[in-house]
């Protein structure tokens, strides 16, 4: 209707345009457009079309609607729109209207509402286009009204101006709406319960089709029943009684206005009964129990308060009305068959009747689809959904599936479909049956249509199904993107019933409690078939995985009889789930197998295991696939948990020329398989989990990729090659498990450096077991890493095997906590110069050498071995030292065995290793201090002499001595002989350092200090001169001493500039004999472990500094006219004593010595108290011959080494020279002096005290000039004169202090004269 008085709207607006151009020239005006405005029931102006075309309503012929006591409908007025041209003009205009009960025809005058002016538009002719409107009007025209019926309002509206007044009226029809006028019935019930009593009601009547009814059955006398076909306008059920009103079998109640329902209140409403509600507005369906229930004629709204029930059938059309079912349920209770069910989206579904339901065949014929967005519960009676022989009916539920009782038939007829798409979880009780009569499995499919991911329940449809003797004749599909998972129980399907998992879906075969679920079929029923699409994903929970095959029943997928019935695409995803299983763990030694339903040939298949493992910080659920799987480079294995085991015959490798991605986020990869591991060469993408390589057979790692966590487990186990490494990422470990061997062929060693078998790119964590081998292999030589692992933290490797061939180099400092076992090649502990560290070697549990295989453990010159007590060696390892011989090869060396049962004459060795013949190995004879041959045979302890080879022996400079047996190690005793306690000269024996490591004499001494002397001696060759025994009667001057109890040492007597002589100090080397002093006779001495260790020392063969904290000392030399150097140290320690004690080292007092004097003892290593600058030292000397000797300070350290100036005052001319800036030369006569010399520190307190007792000046040396300082009366003048008298060096300084500059001085005796105002004093200094 509306869309031909629009049409006829646009005729009369184009002819009214049209015509001011056909009257050319006159003025004229015109209403182009208008409206009516009204406002009902109290709400904003609504505006109506009259002669206008928008998107209003139109007001002619619309129902305004049903108005009763309190309504309002008030006419506000109108709008027109103007146009003007030729000189026409709007000046006014009104509205008008009427209304009249339609029944009784026109009546009454209009009444007009003013309109004015509002808007010019711009538009039109001369854009004289005007608005006019006007809202005045306020008359509520329903409040007069008081007989009820059809009523008319009736309006027109004008425009007035020149040349005249203009309509709007309908062609003068005017225009017509229609509104109704109730009269409100409220149920009594006073009389009886029929309708038609006008006594029941209030106010008394009878309620006709255009009046409202409210019915409640709470305190009413009769309960209303409709027993005849009624209609009302509005009905309103109120209160909360359980039965306020009945509907008679076959009566229909018409509902054309508005269905109130205000309570709980409740109806008896016969299943043969029908109730229609026919408003055109929007309606709320109250949840009541009907019988037949019609709700066609506009927009409705199930109510969601409480389930809407249904016994006869729903009459609805979606395709003309809209219904609105949120959260509501609609529940089905009929008893009867042939209960149609009409197409319809409902948000719950429910049947709860005995009844038969059809969801398919309703008219028309046709295919039909029913929506349910919420639930859908059946709990009795049979629904079938295909139900017609060529038509398809489709069941889609957004909610939950649950078949609490009853039959749901899928497809009755054959020929016909039966589409059911869930979202939700299905779930089925014991007593409910699902199924399809039709045996056309094509036609009926039931699929998992929900997106999800599993990870939660609100994004996993679940399957559970308690019947197991149901599902016949139905394909179930997994769809693309849906989330499916068993649970309970296993899923039984009945004959002819297919599983299809398809591309993009996946099946979650699940578990109940520990026991996996699985696909089965029902008991005798047969033709079942499974299949899992490409693309596809299946969660595997079965211990026996997944199965294919004639009869083999097994695993989650026990349907389809052979491999055409039981498909797995082999480009799916294989998702395994398993969890501990003791059976399976007997029978394969995993917890979960693959199943031979894993394709073993190429594809691009994706294998992910994630096992629930018992314990979340442990992979104690394993799992194995059962032969060897095969990808491309577009498959991939990943590992989220536990543990997948790869071995021969079983696991994963690349196809040919294809190279598969390895993923892991947890879990462990344990592979014993042989060859390069892991077999997959793809891309890695590791960001937890381990992979471990186990086993027995030879692998090699790939190490061209990147790693995360890698254990080493197995026994052979290797990176292959001499370049390749093993590379971790940050935050990496490397891990070389108890018993598991690390084969390590690199060049460079195990670790490091960027180029080790375990590259130290991005600092990995390395741990060794205690229990774990790193096996050197290599062909070649090899260099040992000095490592420093995370684990353990106090040392290095846990256990040490060489073999391959080639040397194997250890520098620095290398630990081995347990074992070494050289099974072949060669370990070399590298040599080092002397003055540096030693390389160290600690072999604590012992060493295994491999002798008849040609195995070597060499000690280089230098290098140190350390072990614990319990150490057991088995097999000979070599130690070298370096001995320096002189030209003339008269001279010998202090030496001593490191390993046990060498004999000392078989140590001298050519470059090639063989023997040179030892001149003579002597022994020392402690009662006369002489040296006889001796057999050379090994007593622990004990050091021997031997002569140098002779030069046609042995031409070289530098022999290597080179000793062979067993390390020695731990505790033993030695005796020390003193055959007159009381003579100096005895009580020396010849020991030495017995171990293949440094000893610390300090520590040595401090073990056996009661009676034993703490200066020992060291025989330094270089300083010797004597070819024959002197026994008694040697001065000692080629022996060096170091006094353990000062931690001090001097050198021997020798030529200054002899640069080879050497400071002993707390640290002997290895194969170095040394006297030591016994002061009482058998004397035993005990050598441990707790003396080892690896400081800097010299070498006394043919000796750096210590390592100890520096204390307060100075070395000071006498350098005779021969150039003879003999040399003393003065020590401040704390606690120390200034007296002479047994710690101090007695001088030797040779043909030129210096010494201090202590308690009227001749002293080379001076002991005294703490230092303090007011101490006085006094020095003697002795001199072999008259001439200018020289006194210099070597060395000093402490105080010393820093602002503490060390003066040597010559008492005899009065000289004080600061030694730190230079040396000081005197000239003594053949023989010995006591008293000259002193050592101070303090010069000007000392100059200032000598001055008032003999000069009033002195003189000192202070580097290369010479100091004439007075302390009181300023030099006036002073000269130098040569012997000859001759004047050198003359000047008038008027000052206290002379500066000499004694450079342009030759050495010499020289005269100074110096004038103190006429005091004239002289004295001799030598230069």
């Amino acid at each position: 209707m509306k869309t031909h008085l629009q049409a006829a709207k646009i005729l009369i607006i184009v002819f009214l345009s049209v015509l001011p151009t056909v009257i050319s020239g006159q003025a004229n005006i015109q209403i182009y457009e208008s409206y009516a405005i009204l406002s009902i029931n109290g709400g904003a102006n609504s505006y109506y079309d009259m002669d206008a075309f928008t998107g209003n309503p139109d007001f002619q012929g619309a129902n305004l609607g049903s108005y009763g006591t309190g309504s309002s409908l008030v006419v506000k007025g109108g709008q027109s729109k103007t146009t003007k041209c030729n000189g026409g003009d709007v000046t006014g205009g009104n509205f008008y209207y009427r209304y009249y009960l339609t029944s009784s025809g026109p009546s009454g005058g209009f009444t007009p509402i003013g309109i004015g002016f509002n808007a010019n538009l711009g538009t039109g002719c001369g854009g004289g286009d005007q608005v006019w409107e006007g809202t005045g009007g306020t008359e509520n025209i329903i409040s007069g009204l008081t007989i009820p019926g059809n009523y008319t309002l009736e309006v027109y509206s004008d425009a007035t101006g020149f040349p005249g007044t203009v309509y709007s009226s309908n062609g003068g029809a005017n225009y017509k709406a229609t509104f109704t006028i109730t009269k409100d019935f409220t149920w009594n019930g006073s009389s009886d319960t029929m309708w038609t009593n006008p006594f029941n009601w209030t106010p008394t009547g009878v309620p006709g089709a255009s009046d409202h009814a409210t019915v409640t059955g709470s305190g009413v006398a009769n309960k209303l029943n409709i027993i005849s076909d009624r209609s009302i306008n509005n009905f309103t059920l109120a209160g909360t009684d359980a039965t306020s009103f009945s509907l008679a079998s076959g009566k229909t109640f018409t509902i054309n206005g508005n269905f109130g329902y205000t309570g709980t209140a409740s109806a008896i409403l016969d299943c043969s009964s029908n109730l229609w509600v026919t408003n055109a507005g929007s309606q709320t369906i109250p949840p009541l129990t009907y019988g037949n229930l019609n709700i066609l004629g506009g927009p409705r709204v199930l109510s969601p308060s409480a389930p809407i029930k249904i016994c006869a059938k729903l009459t609805v059309d979606p395709a003309l009305y809209a219904y609105t079912s949120a959260g509501s349920t609609v529940e089905y209770i009929s008893s009867s068959t042939g209960q149609e069910i009409l197409p319809f989206t409902y948000n719950n579904l429910t049947f709860s009747g005995t009844g038969n339901f059809s969801l398919g065949s309703s008219a028309p014929t046709g295919d039909k689809t029913i929506n349910v967005t919420g639930n859908y519960v059946q709990s009795a009676g049979t629904v079938v959904l295909g139900d017609t022989a060529a038509n398809t009916a489709t069941l889609n539920i957004e909610g939950d599936m649950s078949l609490n009782g009853g039959t749901f038939d899928m497809n009755k007829v054959s020929g016909g479909k039966g589409t059911l798409n869930l979202k939700g979880d299905l779930s089925l009780s014991n007593t409910a049956l699902l199924n399809a009569t039709s045996n056309t499995i094509a036609n009926t499919n039931f699929s998992f249509v929900g997106t999800g991911d599993g990870l939660s329940p609100a994004t996993t449809q679940t399957i559970n199904v308690a019947n197991q003797t149901t599902a016949s004749n139905i394909t179930f599909n997994v769809n693309s993107g849906a989330y499916t998972k068993l649970v309970n129980q296993n899923f039984a399907l009945g004959t002819n019933s297919g599983f299809s998992v398809r591309t993009g879906g996946t099946l979650d075969f699940g578990f109940n409690g520990t026991t996996a679920l699985n696909l089965i079929r029902v008991l005798g029923n047969i033709s079942q078939t499974f299949e899992s699409q490409t693309g596809s994903t299946l969660k595997i929970s079965s211990s026996e995985g997944i199965s294919r095959g004639t009869s083999l029943y097994t695993g989650n997928v026990q349907i389809g009889s052979d491999a055409t019935k039981r498909i797995f695409a082999p480009d799916a995803t294989f998702y395994y789930i398993g969890k501990s299983n003791a059976t399976q763990m007997v029978a394969n030694g995993v917890d979960q197998i693959s199943g031979n339903g894993l394709e073993g040939n190429a594809s691009a298949k994706n294998v992910i295991i994630q096992l629930e493992t018992l314990n979340a910080t442990k992979d104690d659920v394993s799992f194995k696939a059962i032969g060897i799987k095969k990808l491309t480079s577009l498959g991939a294995l990943t590992i989220f948990s536990g543990k997948v085991i790869d071995e021969s015959g079983n696991g994963f490798e690349d196809a040919s020329m294809e190279n598969a991605s390895l993923i892991m986020t947890g879990g462990r990869y344990t592979i014993s398989r042989g060859g390069t591991q892991p077999s997959l060469g793809g891309p890695y993408s590791l960001t937890g989990g381990v992979i471990e390589f186990a086993g027995n057979s030879a692998v090699d790692i790939r190490t061209s990729r990147t790693f995360l966590n890698v254990e080493i487990s197995g026994t052979n186990v290797s990176t292959g090659s001499a370049t390749a490494g093993v590379t971790l990422l940050s935050g990496g470990k490397f891990t070389v498990k108890d018993n598991g061997v690390y084969k390590v062929a690199n060049t460079s060693g195990f670790s490091g450096s960027t180029t080790t078998a375990v590259r130290s790119t991005n600092n990995p964590a390395i741990y060794l077991e205690p229990l774990s081998t790193i096996e050197y292999n290599g062909a070649g030589a090899q260099t040992i890493s000095t490592i420093f692992p995370t684990s353990p933290a106090d040392g290095h490797y846990q256990n040490l095997k060489i073999s391959g061939t080639g040397v194997k180099t250890a520098t620095g400092i290398t630990t081995v906590k347990n074992t070494t076992n050289v099974d072949a090649a060669e370990l070399l502990v590298a040599s080092t110069l002397d003055h540096v560290a030693p390389n160290e070697f600690y072999a604590l549990k012992g060493i295994t050498v491999n002798n008849a295989l040609g195995a070597k453990f060499r000690l280089a010159n230098n290098a140190n071995l350390f072990q614990e007590v319990a150490a057991i060696n088995v097999g000979d390892i070599l130690t070298e030292r370096n001995l320096n011989l002189s030209t003339a090869r008269q001279q010998y060396n202090y030496v001593i065995s490191p390993l046990i049962n060498t004999n000392l004459k078989d140590i001298y060795k050519d470059g090639s290793g063989n023997a040179v013949p030892v001149p003579f190995v002597l022994y020392h004879n402690e009662a006369n201090n002489k040296f006889y041959n001796s057999s050379g045979v090994y007593i622990p302890g004990r050091a021997l002499a031997l002569k140098e080879p002779t030069a046609s022996a042995f031409s070289s400079a530098v022999m290597g001595a080179s000793f062979s047996g067993v390390p020695k190690n731990g505790s033993f005793t030695f005796t020390l002989l003193n055959s007159n306690p009381t003579d100096p000269n005895r009580g020396n024996n010849l020991i030495g350092n017995p171990y293949p490591s440094n000893l610390d004499l300090i520590r040595f001494y401090t073990n056996n200090a009661t009676n034993l002397d703490p200066t020992f001696k060291f025989w330094d060759n270089k300083a010797n001169t004597e070819t024959t025994q002197q026994g008694n009667g040697y001065s000692g001057n080629a022996y060096a001493q170091f006094n353990a109890a000062l931690g001090t040492g001097t050198k021997a007597m020798g030529d200054a500039g002899t640069s080879s002589l050497k400071i002993p100090t707390q640290y002997v080397k290895i194969g170095q004999g040394f006297m030591a002093r016994a002061l009482v006779n058998n004397l035993s001495v005990t050598f441990d472990n707790s003396i080892r260790k690896a400081g800097v020392s010299e070498s006394f063969f043919g000796k750096g500094k210590s390592d100890h904290t520096p204390v307060n000392r100075f070395w000071l030399s006498m350098i005779s006219p021969q150039n003879i150097a003999s040399q003393i140290a003065v020590v401040y320690l704390k606690g120390g004593n200034n007296g002479y004690t047994k710690e101090d080292s007695f001088s030797s007092d040779g043909s030129d010595a210096l010494y201090s004097i202590v308690d009227d003892q001749k002293i080379t290593i001076n002991g005294k108290s703490a230092f303090t600058n007011t101490d006085v030292v006094s020095l003697g000397s002795t001199h072999f011959s008259t001439g200018n000797y020289t006194i210099v300070l070597d060395d000093q350290e402490g105080v010393f080494d820093q602002d503490q100036n060390i003066y040597l005052k010559d008492k005899q001319t009065g000289m004080v020279t600061n030694l730190r800036k230079g040396s000081y030369t005197f000239f003594a006569n053949a023989g010995a002096s006591t008293g000259r010399f002193e050592i101070i520190y303090q010069p000007q307190t000392i100059l200032a005290t000598e001055a008032a007792l003999k000069d009033e000046w002195v003189l000192y040396k202070e580097g290369n000039n010479f100091i004439v300082q007075s302390s009181t009366q300023k030099i006036t003048a002073l000269q130098m004169y040569d012997p000859s008298g001759k004047l050198l060096y003359e000047v008038q300084p008027n000052n206290l202090k002379v500066v000499i500059d004694a450079t342009k001085l030759s050495n010499g005796l020289y005269l100074l004269k110096v004038n103190q105002n006429g005091k004239i004093t002289t004295k001799k200094v030598i230069r």
